[in-house]
């Protein structure tokens, strides 16, 4: 059985039950093409400022060939609140500079 982090950016300008939320959406578009069942994960929930930021960050990981999705919210806009990322365990190294998500 692999092993790995998924992890998980989420917009600090949203209530904290909103992020809760979010967070649990973009975990589940990811599992449906990333995830088998046999597979056990931890999740890494981490803070970015704001919708612009999810953006920055969604490029980055492309940058570094980490598959993700995102979570576009139709109840606030169609505006992305949410990222998750494939599980990673050789490139978590990367993702170590960003701080956990602080509700």
């Amino acid at each position: 059985m692999s092993e790995g982090h998924v992890y998980v950016f989420v917009r600090n300008d949203l209530t904290n039950a909103q992020k809760v939320v979010q967070a649990c959406h973009a975990v589940l578009e990811m599992t449906r093409e990333h995830i088998s069942d046999k597979q056990r994960h931890s999740i890494v929930v981490i803070g970015a400022k704001n919708e612009k930021k999810l953006h920055s960050i969604a490029t980055e990981l492309t940058l570094h060939d980490i598959k993700w999705r995102w979570f576009v919210e139709p109840d606030m806009n169609n505006t992305v609140t949410a990222i998750a990322t494939e599980p990673l365990t050789d490139k978590r190294e990367l993702l170590k500079r960003f701080k956990l998500l602080e509700c």
